[in-house]
């Protein structure tokens, strides 16, 4: 990765005659919204440059907060689905 890798938050492989590009670190997506990664690769002689570009969609990093550690709930057998 020759320019883009923000935070250094990308890595790359080679793997199988290519190169395979995983998370070296998690994406934030308050951070950056987007990353463009240009990739070089050479066979010793030659080389070529590539752009790729990486969305990052926003999640919910919530845990769901319960009143109670303990519910019932009673549903007769014979309840309608739905």
């Amino acid at each position: 990765i020759s320019s883009g890798n923000t935070r250094n938050r990308f890595s790359i492989t080679s793997q199988s005659g290519g190169g395979l590009i995983t998370l070296a670190l998690p994406l934030d997506y308050k951070l950056e919204r987007q990353y463009v990664l240009t990739v070089t690769a050479s066979d010793g002689t030659l080389f070529d440059t590539s752009k790729v570009f990486v969305n990052v969609t926003d999640a919910n990093t919530h845990r769901p907060v319960f009143q109670s550690s303990h519910y019932t709930v009673n549903i007769n057998e014979d309840r309608a689905v739905g």
